[in-house]
């Protein structure tokens, strides 16, 4: 088990990062993290474009499975992303997961599995417009696939213009950061208030964002929290001999330090998720 102590608003708190496992005095501690501040605004919780069949988003050998398909041939979409959102309005500010890839094909596309926290001061159907995507992401675009910290602020309704930063940087990406099929990570999203900053944990792998330029760019802000979601997407698919297929399993979910859910079940619980695709 790796262990690593942060130091998160004037506390040292002990994070076991093999699937959480900390002692009931650890776990406590990490509940002085949460949430500090009140939303401004409630968490909304937008209902999905359609509710997705669970052979597609579903619980397998213990696991929340998301797969996807795409085929430019059979198809006049470019993108389409399938998820499970958590239910909990709580404001999240530290989600964790292991994950890994079931199976992947990649023909000319791009393949991405995503851990999100989204934040939207102003909320209006299909206006993107102040969204602030926070992810930990594995990414393959044709030569395998890597981890990545990443956050995304929309300027406008559609996200066409954005601002955008990415860890590891480009030039500093090594053999570490690489994905392979059946092989089990950690991954961590940590809000780290006093720093204004995220803290994002791929094995034993720490980085960090600072937020300062989306609070100016983008209206960042960490009480307009709207939502947490796991996801699998296959996008760029611009001629109809490209096509990709994704199948990823998350293990245990926690939030702000609680286990959420750990997929016990036969079903994905709808008490705790709600499941959904989109289409471009």
């Amino acid at each position: 088990m790796y262990e690593f102590i942060k130091i998160i608003k004037g506390l040292p708190i002990l994070y076991c990062v093999a699937l959480f496992g900390c002692s009931e005095e650890g776990i406590e501690k990490s509940e002085l993290v949460a949430s500090k501040q009140k939303p401004q605004v409630e968490a909304s919780v937008a209902k999905p474009v359609e509710q997705i069949n669970a052979s597609l988003i579903g619980v397998s050998d213990g696991k929340l499975e998301i797969k996807v398909s795409l085929d430019g041939a059979g198809s006049n979409h470019s993108k389409l992303i399938r998820f499970a959102k958590i239910i909990d309005k709580q404001p999240v500010e530290i989600l964790h997961s292991h994950v890994y890839i079931h199976s992947a094909i990649n023909n000319q596309v791009k393949l991405s599995i995503n851990m999100q926290l989204t934040y939207q001061p102003f909320y209006k159907p299909n206006d993107a417009k102040g969204m602030t995507i926070v992810s930990s992401q594995f990414t393959d675009q044709g030569a395998g696939f890597r981890w990545y910290g990443k956050i995304t602020g929309c300027k406008n309704s559609d996200c066409s213009v954005v601002i955008e930063k990415r860890k590891p940087e480009a030039g500093q990406i090594t053999d570490a950061y690489n994905v392979y099929k059946r092989q089990v990570h950690e991954i961590t999203i940590i809000w780290d208030e006093d720093n204004f900053q995220y803290l994002f944990i791929f094995d034993d792998i720490q980085t960090s964002i600072d937020m300062q330029p989306f609070a100016a760019e983008s209206h960042f802000d960490p009480r307009n929290f709207r939502y947490a979601r796991l996801t699998a997407e296959v996008s760029n698919v611009d001629d109809e001999t490209e096509s990709g297929t994704i199948s990823v399993r998350f293990g245990q979910v926690y939030v702000n330090g609680h286990l959420y859910d750990d997929f016990s079940g036969e079903e994905l619980n709808s008490d705790k998720w709600i499941t959904g695709q989109i289409k471009k």
